[in-house]
């Protein structure tokens, strides 16, 4: 294991130095930028800490072969996105138009977080105690109830990334920016989600970061996200609270488990064929989960359930973990965590690694593109690009993507746009609907 470490460390070394660089002299990061920001975070660095400070947490015992290919599998999925993200520069199909929608939507969004923010304030009344704020697996429950409709609970994030902005960058805004921050860490609290704790209190790093071109905010949000998980662990994680471990002891053990996503690699690489994964019913099932997303299991019922968690319910066992007072499946209310590289490899073995790394790519390309005509996505934008390697489709749809959704909406619904500073590399169309 020492030699892949070897390698890790030095790809470290440099990916840093040139994201330092780039920092330095241009003073801006891309969105490709934050996805290699995300590789380091989920696989570069949590290896080699775990490895010399915390190796107990080395659950799953990979044979060297299996470390290699793990290696090899981060490495040329990282290389293709990249080849597709610079060779799609000029692509006309990743525009982003330039969309003006009626006032109307600004305000049926602002009235939808007044009444979501009402919802959080009788959960906090009625549901919410000493008991379950000890224990943020009881905190989950309060809302698993909801299923797909829980996505609606993002959309004051969405309004407080898009007040947050205005603030940084206009001066104006300041109030309903503090409020709705305050709506969405109440709402991200009580659905125990340490990774929207996380990007909230990063917004206005991200955006003063933007906007002033300065690696001081960007650094100082580094250490926000380190502070606030292990704040976190310490006090709310089911398997931190019962530990009297010390500050130093949990930000390496945050780091060993929350961010590290190797060994749910070997786990896929151990358990995968050619084009399939032992792990899941049959080629493809997670992905048909994520395309149903949205609708209803009565209505579809063959939706099957996300990879994610079919991964946990077959690996646990072979880990000597026993999921209590589940008797199937579908009883699971939580699952490891892991991005796209697992989730491909999963699905469609090998090939389907490939043909997703180069989607990733091209992806990352149109939200460069939203960058450039709309600045204000900017935080949430650099914060997805980062999570690719770390969290599910399913997962960035229905966290992820409402926050963008709604900011964008709120931004192409003022009467007066303002002008961006980062222009797009070609004219647009711009596209009225009335």
């Amino acid at each position: 294991m020492l030699g892949v470490i070897l390698v890790y460390v030095a790809f470290t070394v440099v990916f840093s130095f040139l994201l330092l660089r780039k920092v330095l002299v241009k003073k801006r990061l891309t969105a490709f930028d934050f996805f290699t920001v995300g590789v380091l975070m989920y696989y570069l660095v949590p290896l080699p800490v775990t490895f010399f400070l915390n190796e107990e947490k080395l659950g799953y015992r990979a044979s060297y072969e299996t470390l290699v290919g793990t290696m090899l599998i981060v490495i040329i999925s990282y290389l293709i996105a990249f080849i597709a993200y610079k060779a799609s520069v000029k692509w006309k199909l990743l525009y982003a138009w330039e969309i003006k929608l009626p006032v109307m939507f600004k305000t049926l969004i602002i009235l939808v977080s007044s009444g979501i923010f009402m919802y959080v304030l009788w959960i906090y009344a009625t549901k919410v105690d000493i008991s379950n704020l000890e224990h943020n697996m009881q905190l989950r429950d309060l809302l698993f109830d909801l299923g797909p409709y829980a996505v609606l609970l993002q959309i004051p994030t969405g309004l407080a990334l898009y007040f947050t902005y205005q603030a940084v960058r206009h001066k104006r805004n300041i109030f309903p920016a503090i409020f709705f921050m305050v709506v969405a860490l109440m709402t991200s609290f009580i659905r125990g989600e340490r990774t929207d704790l996380v990007f909230i209190a990063l917004f206005p790093f991200l955006a003063r970061y933007f906007v002033q071109k300065s690696s001081k905010p960007f650094v100082t949000g580094t250490v926000v996200i380190l502070v606030i998980l292990t704040l976190y662990s310490q006090n709310f994680k089911v398997t931190h609270v019962n530990e009297k471990s010390s500050l130093s002891e949990t930000m390496v053990e945050v780091l060993s488990t929350d961010f590290d996503r190797n060994w749910v690699t070997w786990a896929a690489v151990d358990n995968t064929e050619f084009t399939h994964s032992k792990l899941l019913p049959y080629p493809g099932s997670g992905y048909v989960y994520t395309a149903l997303a949205y609708v209803p299991r009565s209505i579809a019922p063959f939706k099957g359930y996300s990879a994610p968690t079919w991964f946990t319910w077959n690996i646990s066992p072979t880990l000597g973990y026993r999921i209590v007072g589940t008797h199937d499946v579908g009883a699971m209310k939580s699952a490891y965590a892991f991005g796209y590289q697992v989730e491909s490899i999963l699905n469609f073995g090998y090939p389907g690694l490939l043909v997703v790394s180069v989607l990733v790519g091209l992806l990352i390309r149109f939200l460069q593109n939203l960058i450039n005509r709309y600045n204000v996505l900017f935080p949430i934008i650099a914060i997805m690009c980062m999570q690719f390697s770390a969290l599910t489709t399913f997962t960035l749809m229905t966290i992820h993507l409402p926050i963008l959704v709604t900011a964008a909406v709120m931004y192409m619904s003022i009467k007066k746009q303002v002008k961006n500073t980062a222009p797009t590399l070609y004219p647009l169309p711009q596209l009225t609907v009335k």
